[in-house]
């Protein structure tokens, strides 16, 4: 999970991770591998990134979910690529919407589209701007745990921004924490105490532990 208040550069760190920005320094690594010096196909093969908003367009759900498997089509698409398909929707319980058009679906039901898509990529890096933003409390419930069984069955990493801190600590392994002044801290559930959390968002809480889940809850 990345954390931090509003214009801490969550969203450009992710630009970055995804190649939409360029760092003005460093080098980013995948799997040991530079991503700056592959081509946009290879990178994109590798590492899927869901922006904040994407608009629903007049396409299928199945249509759209095999839009993620461009990077890897050559003159047609094969058997393989629509099994794979397949897979993603029976994963993402989409299935009994394969021909249902994107722009007719809910809040929830579009997102874990998206997903599906960013999916087919078979990335080994998926990069999630609030994917729970306007969605009810049940949707974010499902779409977070769809993403951490995701990231668990199909081996890969989910780096996910969230601006619920309760969220972050139920469904996250690891967290980032910006603070918008340049610093940041980094680690498993031990990084974020209260200490933390008033320093970065100048809100004093304290941490609770609840029906099996923690939680921060403002003084």
């Amino acid at each position: 999970a990345v954390l931090g208040p509003n214009g801490a550069g969550k969203s450009t760190l992710l630009k970055a991770l995804a190649h939409l920005l360029r760092p003005w320094t460093g080098t980013l690594y995948l799997d040991g591998v530079p991503l700056t010096g592959l081509g946009r196909a290879t990178r994109a093969r590798r590492v899927a990134y869901l922006p904040q908003q994407s608009p629903p367009v007049a396409v299928t759900v199945y249509e759209a979910v095999l839009l993620g498997r461009l990077p890897h089509l050559g003159w047609q698409v094969a058997d393989a690529d629509l099994a794979l398909v397949d897979d993603i929707l029976a994963h993402l319980g989409l299935s009994a919407f394969a021909g249902r058009l994107c722009s007719e679906l809910s809040g929830g039901e579009l997102q874990k589209v998206l997903i599906g898509r960013a999916l087919a990529q078979t990335p080994r890096l998926l990069l999630l701007d609030e994917p729970v933003n306007h969605l009810d409390l049940a949707n974010q419930l499902d779409v977070l745990a769809l993403i951490r069984k995701t990231a668990r069955d199909r081996d890969l990493a989910a780096l996910v921004v969230l601006h619920d801190l309760n969220l972050a600590l139920r469904f996250a392994d690891h967290f980032l924490l910006l603070d918008g002044a340049g610093g940041h801290d980094a680690g498993a559930m031990t990084t974020l105490t209260p200490e933390q959390i008033e320093r970065v968002y100048r809100v004093s809480v304290v941490r609770h532990d609840l029906a099996g889940h923690s939680l921060f809850i403002p003084r």
